[in-house]
């Protein structure tokens, strides 16, 4: 009913699963946007409606003639240095100590279509994970459940807004969060990543095996310890700035890209 009343001239979304066929019905040009290549179900519905599907160059499926692929992460476009400038004093803000070696650590709900069977750290695991990593440094648990009562004393209610400065200041971040990993890679912050099914997708293949930016497994006990071991020996921010750059230097900005792709649909020279 919105796109029926409001009439855009584009509809732009991720994953498309709610946009793509109203739009085609009502020949409204539509982009669809997706990094996430165990989404199988949104992605059989919604891209063969998409006049345009969007990923990253390093995505292993491929979607056709309306497939286009483009050298960058989602998460760039709004972590490049000309959108975000973490700043310690929102970090101070939320009770931490910046200039303090912390971690964080981020437990999912695996509610999402694509979690459905999925999994990341035991009960156990996530026990031995946070008693290890809090030997080492403080810890900054962030959970969209409840976890373990033995661990809510490291449990800290960060403000949305206020997350990626808390990751950036941060000396490790380690959870089931694929995206939060990726985005601590693009701050320069190693990661470590448990998670039954994201070692399939090409943004974190790239991360991990080209660029050594982060650390990717299926078993949550072997992710507690590659993050233990990685606790005790971290690289120096200036190693993983080092590490980011080579990364970087190629990336394209996604907003002109999205822009192009919105002229080339509506033919329109201005957006």
């Amino acid at each position: 009913m919105l796109l029926r009343d409001f009439r855009p001239d584009i509809v732009l979304s991720i994953s498309g699963i709610t946009t793509s066929l109203p739009s085609r019905l009502l020949g409204i040009p539509n982009i669809a946007l997706t990094d996430t290549e165990t989404a199988e179900l949104s992605n059989r519905i919604a891209f063969p409606f998409a006049d345009r599907v969007l990923t990253p160059q390093w995505f292993t499926r491929d979607f056709g003639k309306t497939h286009y692929r483009y050298r960058s992460f989602h998460e760039w476009s709004y972590l490049h240095p000309k959108e975000f400038s973490p700043d310690p004093e929102l970090v101070r803000q939320e009770g931490i100590n910046p200039d303090e070696p912390y971690s964080v650590v981020r437990f999912v709900r695996w509610a999402a279509v694509h979690d459905q069977g999925e999994k990341g750290f035991s009960a156990q695991d996530a026990l031995r994970l946070i008693r290890q990593l809090s030997s080492t440094m403080k810890v900054v648990l962030t959970s969209e459940t409840p976890p373990p009562a033995a661990l809510r004393e490291f449990e800290v209610n960060v403000r949305v807004d206020r997350m990626h400065h808390v990751m950036a200041f941060s000396r490790l971040v380690v959870g089931e969060s694929p995206s939060m990993c990726a985005e601590a890679a693009l701050m320069c912050v190693p990661s470590v990543l448990a998670s039954s099914w994201a070692g399939k997708c090409g943004n974190m293949k790239i991360l991990a095996d080209h660029f050594g930016l982060m650390k990717v497994y299926e078993r949550g006990s072997d992710a507690v310890g590659a993050a233990i071991a990685l606790a005790n020996a971290l690289p120096s921010r200036e190693e993983m700035r080092q590490q980011r750059e080579k990364l970087i230097k190629d990336l394209e900005d996604i907003h002109e890209v999205i822009e192009a792709h919105i002229r080339s649909l509506t033919g329109k020279k201005d957006v």
